[in-house]
């Protein structure tokens, strides 16, 4: 736990480099009044005071494979005096963090490796850097029947398969709320060269989102409805191509696990499609005879 106590101050100067201002969190205050300082994000606003933030849990880990964006995450300890409806800011060596909304856990977005390893030195914790895992993940997508009726369920069968000699975590899912299918995978038809129009829909709300641990030549396997995306309205023979953007996590790391790699990974199949067959009825099994008559 650290404990970072200071003074309140009222700062009322107009707008200025955050040079000329000490380090330390700060309570955001807006007003029409020329505004104290720029923020990192390029927004302007004004300081309202120092604040003592009770360090109780604080990390920094990175948001870009190529490490140039970082969020600081820190939780403050019970019966801390924080003024959880307020925003707060923080200022260091003439940079200024602003947070986008109020609450008992403070957020800050930090842009540029440089500046992250200065936050992490004030509030003493390492960075959790991205890296790539050095994973052998075969993807692989097959109908799930050799052939499929027009205007029916096409499904496709996911495998995912570690072939390598370390475990491997990932995440699924978290694109679903709100939709009637899983938008973490993408998906492109086309039938005789001519691209096949996407008729489902993007739009969703988030959604939950589960890990998923391989153990060196263990697979995870599930099924995906393509008839959701696409009509199969013709008959022929269809190729697809599947996009799936994956989040890779530690599988060493205990809670809380970061995402230390993202990146998409792809496959292709193709999937047959009959025209809808007549099921018989008495009239199809005892065809009715038509006599001619004599003229």
């Amino acid at each position: 736990m650290r404990l970072y106590v200071v003074t309140p101050l009222v700062v009322s100067f107009a707008l200025q480099s955050a040079k000329a201002i000490e380090d330390g969190f700060y309570y955001q205050k807006r007003s029409d009044k020329p505004a104290l300082v720029e923020y990192q994000n390029g927004n302007t606003d004004g300081l309202d005071g120092r604040v003592e933030v009770d360090i109780e849990f604080a990390e920094i880990f990175s948001v870009t494979n190529d490490n140039t964006e970082f969020h600081l995450l820190i939780r403050t300890a019970e019966g801390s005096s924080l003024d959880v409806k307020r925003t707060r800011a923080l200022v260091l060596d003439g940079t200024t963090y602003r947070e986008s909304s109020a609450g008992s856990i403070l957020y800050f977005r930090i842009t540029g490796e440089d500046n992250a390893k200065q936050v992490a030195k004030y509030v003493e914790v390492e960075i959790l850097q991205r890296r790539h895992p050095n994973h052998q993940l075969q993807f692989s997508i097959s109908p799930a029947r050799e052939e499929f009726e027009t205007n029916g369920t096409v499904e496709l069968v996911i495998t995912y398969r570690n072939v390598g000699n370390e475990p491997i975590k990932f995440r699924r899912g978290g694109r679903q709320r709100g939709s009637n299918r899983d938008n973490q995978y993408s998906f492109f038809a086309k039938l005789e060269g001519r691209t096949v129009p996407d008729v489902g829909s993007e739009r969703n709300f988030g959604g939950m989102a589960r890990t998923i641990t391989l153990s060196p030549r263990e697979f995870y396997r599930e099924k995906i409805d393509l008839s959701k995306l696409f009509s199969f309205e013709s008959s022929g023979r269809y190729f697809i191509t599947g996009v799936i953007e994956l989040e890779y996590e530690d599988p060493k790391r205990a809670h809380p696990s970061r995402v230390i790699w993202k990146e998409g990974i792809a496959a292709k199949t193709a999937v047959t499609i009959t025209p809808t067959r007549r099921k018989q009825g008495r009239a199809d099994q005892h065809p009715a005879r038509r006599e001619s008559k004599a003229p």
